[in-house]
């Protein structure tokens, strides 16, 4: 997948006949092994249910790490880095208002350049005026894919 989907590589196709959006400039991009590609999944279908301990479960099989494991606050780190807005600020601004609830310990760049889509997917959705969007939503069914029918 491309991890660089900001506006100068995104063609607004939506007059066309499918009405899509199209992104161009695959320069920087990230591929998962089906392993990773499952963790993910299961990450994505625990923010899609909201589901708080498989995603802190999830969050852990992708190998973040916090000093106490709160449930709180790794859903809404998860929630706001992966999914969806849940504060209007970064995530970085998140875990420092955080910081005295518990405090991250290892963050994987692999999973956090799939972070940076979504985030970057999400603020291209409130230019164009989605505002409540949701990543997990939008692709439900794809992590469903990666996903053995007895996980779903």
């Amino acid at each position: 997948f491309t991890v660089d989907p900001h506006p100068g590589n995104i063609v607004d196709c939506r007059r066309s006949r499918n009405g899509r959006i199209g992104i161009i400039d695959f320069g920087s991009f990230q591929t998962f092994t089906p392993q990773q590609r499952a963790k993910l999944a299961a990450l994505y279908s625990a923010l899609y249910d909201r589901d708080t301990p498989a995603i802190v479960s999830a969050m852990t099989a992708l190998g973040f790490r916090s000093k106490n494991t709160d449930p709180e606050f790794v859903c809404a780190f998860a929630t706001q880095c992966f999914d969806r807005d849940i504060v209007d600020t970064s995530p970085y601004q998140l875990l420092a208002s955080m910081e005295e609830q518990d405090k991250l310990l290892a963050i994987p760049s692999s999973y956090m350049l799939a972070a940076r889509v979504s985030l970057l997917i999400r603020g291209l959705a409130r230019r164009l005026g989605y505002s409540d969007f949701s990543c997990s939503a939008l692709w439900r069914d794809e992590f469903a894919r990666c996903l053995s029918p007895a996980d779903i």
